[in-house]
Order: C-alpha cells, then structure tokens, then sequence
C-alpha cells in the first residue's frame, strides 16, 4: 500500500477493519492491547500522511459474549489524507449497530449531516378553551411512575403532560395552526422594518447608563438577625399558592414550555406535588437545574 501511495495521487480514504487496537481506552475487558503491533501501525499511518477520522460511536468490535465475558474493541477506523479533507472538509465517519456480524458498518457521509433540531413544547393557552384539556392533565398527572424522587416524578409528570398535549392538539387543531402560522408569518414580515426602526430609536436615544455603586457601597446593612430567620424560615402552602398565581398568566414560559396560565388552571391537580417539591428544596437546598422553571 505504500508503494502504492507513492504513484497515486488521488484522494486517499481507507475505511475497514484493521484487527489492531491502537490504545487501551479503545478495548474493554480482556488481555491488555500488543503495544509493539499498535506502534508500528502508528508508524505506518505517519509514513502514509494519514489522519484519523473520530467516528460517531463507541466500540466497533464485539465477541458477543453476556456480562463480564463480552469483550469490546474499536478495532474498525477511517483514515483520510489531507488532500482528502480540503476536498470533503465536512464528511463524517458514523458506526451503526451490530446485526447479523461481530462488526459495527462504518457510514461515510462526505457532506456531512443536517442537524435534526427537536421541536420544544410550548403550552398554549387557546387549549384552556377545551374541556378535553383538563382531562388529558388530569389523566397524565394521576399516572403512577417508576422513576423514584420526588423531583424526578414531576419533571416526568410535565414532560408526559406536554407529549401528550401536543399530539392531541396536532390532532384537533392541525389545520387551523397551520392558517395562524400563515397569518403570523406574513404580519411579521410586514412589522418587521418598523419594529426594528423603533428598536433603534429608543436604544440610541435613552439618557446615558450612570454608575452609582459608589453611593450604593455607603448604604449600611439593615437586614437584622430577627429579619433573616424570617427570611430564612420554611414556606408555607399559603405563600407558595401566592408566589404561583402571582406568576404573570402569558408570561415567557421557562425551557419545559409552560406559561404561568398552566398552573392557575390547573392548580386543583399539580398544587400537591409543586408544594412537596417547594418545600423540600427549602430543606436541603438541592433542586436540578432542569426543575428551575
């Protein structure tokens, strides 16, 4: 092959089964790797002027053995040349799954691929209209789970609410979404220039920004001990009811999708599981980050 290199000058790209695992990370369980045989593979990839391609996966190789007796491998690897990559500088290496043979097949893809982009949920409000919508909460949310914890059951709870909101709505109002999202589309193109110019307008003509931390930093504390532990102290049902129908209704959602209009309508089913979680996070002070909506 190398001589072969040497009176071609075309694009090289050598993709296949090499039965030799270059590191140690690359294999899992069984003897340790022949270093003398990766090094002199090493070797020859540098004498080529090759390059290794990453693909998308993990390990390529299998001996299809259960448990602690199944040895894995990367032992499958794409090698390009640099002439190679100016041509195709996005193509990209996919390993897919094992069937029918102890190797992962390797998908060269020479344009790479298009990000498929997921589409969020978001709740609308025009559902609250709906008598089916309530029901379609209320049966989602009395679900038993299996996932253990407090804080996963409600993220769970919200993610199955909107799966199943949103196939429902796509069923009921599929044709008339499609007709508002014409109408929207075509009066924001139209505003569009002119929300832009007043945007401008107001930004370049505020008075400008002043620095008053030197005054702020001459203010003297004022939050006594007796005022902290007021702070400090455990909230009730009564406080968190508050804090939640104080949320504004069509307010922008947080990243699960739901505006504040969804836990007014439906406080009656969610409020039990909202407050636990409340009032745990005021316990031990640990709430994730995929919660904090």
């Amino acid at each position: 092959m190398s001589s072969l290199r040497n009176f071609n000058e075309f694009n090289w790209c050598l993709i296949g089964d090499t039965n030799i695992v270059i590191n140690q990370d690359e294999k899992l369980r069984g003897n340790s790797i022949d270093l003398y045989q990766s090094n002199c593979f090493l070797k020859f990839i540098n004498d080529m002027g090759l390059m290794e391609m990453p693909l998308k996966g993990g390990f390529s190789w299998s001996n299809q053995r259960k448990n602690e007796d199944n040895i894995l491998e990367k032992t499958d690897i794409c090698l390009y040349s640099f002439d190679w990559n100016l041509t195709f500088p996005n193509s990209v290496g996919l390993m897919e799954a094992m069937i029918g043979s102890d190797h992962c097949p390797i998908i060269l893809l020479l344009h790479g691929f298009k990000k498929q982009w997921k589409k969020e949920f978001k709740f609308e409000s025009r559902w609250l209209d709906d008598d089916e919508c309530k029901v379609k909460v209320k049966e989602a949310w009395s679900l038993r789970l299996d996932r253990p914890g407090l804080q996963n059951t409600l993220s769970k709870k919200l993610k199955d609410i909107g799966f199943k909101l949103s196939k429902w709505s796509s069923k009921k109002f599929g044709k008339e979404k499609q007709r508002a999202m014409g109408i929207r589309k075509a009066i924001e193109e139209r505003d569009i220039v002119n929300n832009m110019e007043d945007h401008f307008k107001e930004l370049f003509s505020k008075e400008p920004h002043i620095d008053s931390s030197s005054v702020v930093d001459c203010i003297p504390l004022s939050i006594t001990n007796d005022m902290n532990k007021e702070l400090c102290k455990e909230v009730d049902s009564d406080e968190i009811c508050e804090a939640v129908f104080g949320i504004g209704a069509m307010k922008a959602p947080g990243p699960n999708g739901y505006h504040g209009i969804f836990y007014h309508s439906f406080w009656d089913i969610i409020k039990e599981d909202v407050i636990e979680l409340i009032q745990n996070y005021f316990r031990t002070g640990s709430m994730p980050s995929d919660k904090q909506n």
